[in-house]
C-alpha cells in the first residue's frame, strides 16, 4: 500500500533522530525540506512508468543507453552535471510524441527508474526503496560486467553459481576496501532482503521480486541495517546477511 504524505511523515517521525545519528557524516540541512524532496522521491519510485526500477553503482546515472531507456527519478533534482544529458534525451523524447501511438511517452525526469538526485542522502535512496517496495515494484540490477565474465566460466555452472563466483571475485559489488565502507547497493539489497522480496538469476540479470510479504517501514530498514551490519560497517556481518539472502547460506562469499 503506498503512503500518503501524511503517512509518510508519520513513518518518518516514527524514527525519531536515527537518520542523522546512524550517518552524521552526511551534512542534513534543513530538515522539512530533505523531508519533503523524500517523500517526492517516493512518489515518484512508487508511480514509476515502467514498473520497476533499477539498481547499481553510480556509474548508471551516466549510461545514455540506460537514461534513455529507463529514464530517471528525483525528489530536489537531478544533478547539475546531468542537465545537457537530461535537456538532449528529452528532446529525443519530445520528438518521440509525434509517432503515432507515442504520444504518452513520459518524460526522461520524474517517473523514471533510474535514482538520481543532486542531493542525494540515505533517506533518499531508503525512500526511493520504500516506493518501489510499496508499489510492489521488481528490482533489477544492472551490471554489464557480469555478464561478459560469465561467458569464460564452465557451462555447467547455474546463474546462480555464476553470480555468487562473480560477486566472490569482486567483493567491491558490495565494499569499498579503500574507504572500509559498505556501498549503497548493500543497503538497497538489506532493505529488498526486510521486506519479502526474492532474486531471480539469470545470465543477463539479477532481479528481485516481491513475494507479497513484509511490513516495509523506516524504521524496520534502519533496524535491518543495523542487525546486518550495515550501520557499524561490518563487513563480515553484513557479506554473511547478504550471502544468506542472495544464496541461501551465510557461507556462500566467504
Amino acid at each position: 500500500m503506498r503512503w500518503n504524505s501524511l503517512q509518510f511523515m508519520d513513518a518518518l517521525k516514527a524514527c525519531g533522530n536515527r537518520y542523522v545519528s546512524d550517518n552524521s557524516w552526511h551534512k542534513w540541512g534543513d530538515q522539512h525540506r530533505y523531508s519533503m524532496d523524500a517523500f517526492k522521491l517516493y512518489h515518484r519510485a512508487s508511480t514509476s512508468a515502467l514498473g520497476w526500477l533499477l539498481l547499481g553503482s553510480g556509474k548508471i546515472r551516466f549510461d545514455d543507453g540506460l537514461l534513455g531507456n529507463f529514464g530517471m527519478t528525483s525528489g530536489s533534482g537531478t544533478d547539475d552535471k546531468m542537465l545537457e544529458k537530461v535537456q538532449a534525451l528529452q528532446a529525443q523524447r519530445t520528438a518521440m510524441r509525434t509517432a503515432p501511438g507515442m504520444r504518452d511517452v513520459p518524460n526522461v525526469v520524474g517517473p523514471g527508474s533510474i535514482l538520481s538526485d543532486r542531493n542525494w542522502s540515505p533517506l533518499l535512496n531508503d525512500s526511493y526503496i520504500l516506493g518501489g517496495v510499496h508499489a510492489g515494484c521488481e528490482f533489477h540490477f544492472a551490471e554489464d560486467a557480469a555478464s561478459a565474465e560469465f561467458a569464460t566460466m564452465p557451462v555447467q555452472l547455474t546463474p546462480a553459481q555464476k553470480w555468487q563466483a562473480f560477486i566472490k571475485k569482486h567483493p567491491e559489488t558490495f565494499w569499498d576496501d579503500k574507504n572500509h565502507l559498505p556501498r549503497v547497493l548493500s543497503r538497497e539489497l538489506i532493505g529488498l532482503k526486510t521486506f519479502g522480496y526474492r532474486p531471480e538469476f539469470s545470465v543477463h540479470q539479477l532481479s528481485f521480486r516481491p513475494t507479497g510479504s513484509g511490513d516495509a517501514t523506516f524504521i524496520r530498514y534502519l533496524e535491518a541495517l543495523a542487525a546486518g551490519g550495515y550501520t557499524g560497517k561490518d563487513r563480515v556481518r553484513m557479506f554473511d546477511a547478504l550471502a544468506l539472502f542472495l544464496f541461501g547460506t551465510v557461507a556462500a562469499l566467504r
